[in-house]
């Protein structure tokens, strides 16, 4: 499920369309429809936004690995700066580690094709 996918899985479970999703996070259609079809990514502050408004966590909405957990809640609360910051920098993380994943598996995969080439000679 891509980042998009999630989101769109979110609306759903709450019933959301995108025009409501676009009012909700002061996002024009054409930017909200950018996110929702992966053309574009949400910025680390509209992601925080998101995961606070539907009640999930960044590491789900972000990579879809970990648990959709956090209890449900439409609150929006304000936060410190200090917070905010390492949320903005625990979200640039999360896309280096994605990044670097995808890296990885892309190198075992040419591995694994020498392996198989090798072994054929």
């Amino acid at each position: 499920m891509t980042l998009g996918e999630r989101i769109e899985f979110l609306m759903k479970k709450h019933n959301l369309k995108g025009e409501e999703f676009a009012k909700i996070f002061n996002k024009s259609g054409s930017n909200s429809s950018s996110i929702l079809n992966d053309k574009t990514k949400p910025s680390p502050d509209l992601a925080i936004e998101i995961c606070k408004y539907f009640g999930c966590t960044l590491d789900w909405l972000w990579t879809g690995e970990e648990s959709y957990i956090k209890e449900q809640s439409n609150k929006k609360v304000e936060e410190p700066q200090v917070v905010y910051d390492l949320q903005n920098k625990y979200v640039k993380i999360l896309e280096e580690n994605l990044e670097l994943r995808q890296k990885l598996n892309k190198q075992q995969e040419e591995e694994i094709k020498q392996l198989q080439q090798a072994s054929r000679v």
